[in-house]
């Protein structure tokens, strides 16, 4: 649905025992340059809660080739077939593909 209204999406999957999440949000995801390109009215945010395994959730890694949190991934009218981010975000990497996966004007 997302996708068909040309919005970007930011899918964020995380545990809450998982420290590379938590220092991916710390450091990235809550920087305001972040925070504020994700607040951009054409990105929408997905989070997925892995804390228990879900087996839906594990369908979901498995099928894009990842069996572990964190999980990041970004697509957009640009990126249709999306980008899969380093387990360890940056505030540039986020920021690139955010800005790739939006529609060209």
């Amino acid at each position: 649905m997302a996708q068909a209204s040309h919005k970007r999406i930011f899918i964020d999957v995380t545990a809450d025992w998982c420290i590379t999440c938590k220092i991916n949000k710390s450091r990235v995801l809550a920087s305001a340059d972040v925070r504020n390109a994700l607040a951009a009215e054409d990105v929408v945010l997905l989070r997925g809660d892995w804390t228990h395994a879900d087996p839906t959730l594990t369908q979901f890694l498995q099928r894009r080739g990842s069996v572990a949190v964190p999980f990041n991934q970004i697509y957009g009218p640009a990126m249709p077939q999306g980008q899969i981010l380093s387990p360890l975000l940056s505030r540039d990497a986020v920021l690139s593909a955010l800005s790739r996966a939006k529609e060209k004007q």
